[in-house]
């Protein structure tokens, strides 16, 4: 069972049963279509809804996501994840990151830290212009900004 609680106040749980998936105990039946990567189109209760996922961060079990533009925030978590964090061990291990490059060549917009600021993961870095769009880049793992150069 994995458990969602979507914009900090509404909570599902999901599981698949017999092929079939059930939120909060009961059946739910709906057309799922995959138009790209993050983009999905789902007919559920004769309603037609765009989905797309925006932004993942699988360290934190976090998405956002955009229903018909309408933005959500989905924190997940399985029970295994509340049993490793009463036994008080990590979710994922941090990795140490020295340099944190773009994923694509742009032009930087706005730095949104400054040097010797703490950050940790998921804290927004800047923002970058590539191919006619805005991307704003995230910190990977907890630290502190250094001076580049």
């Amino acid at each position: 069972m994995i458990n969602c609680t979507v914009n900090g106040t509404i909570d599902f749980a999901i599981e698949r049963s017999n092929g079939q998936l059930i939120v909060n105990g009961k059946p739910c039946i709906f057309d799922i279509h995959k138009i790209s990567e993050n983009f999905y189109h789902i007919i559920y209760d004769h309603q037609s809804l765009s989905v797309r996922i925006k932004d993942k961060e699988p360290a934190n079990r976090q998405l956002e996501m955009l229903v018909d533009n309408n933005r959500y925030l989905v924190d997940i978590s399985a029970p295994s994840d509340q049993i490793l964090q009463n036994a008080g061990a990590p979710l994922l291990q941090e990795k140490p990151a020295a340099t944190i490059y773009a994923p694509m060549p742009g032009l930087i917009l706005d730095i949104l830290v400054k040097e010797n600021q703490e950050v940790k993961p998921g804290d927004p870095l800047l923002t970058l212009k590539a191919m006619k769009m805005e991307n704003i880049l995230k910190s990977p793992t907890s630290g502190t900004v250094k001076k580049y150069g």
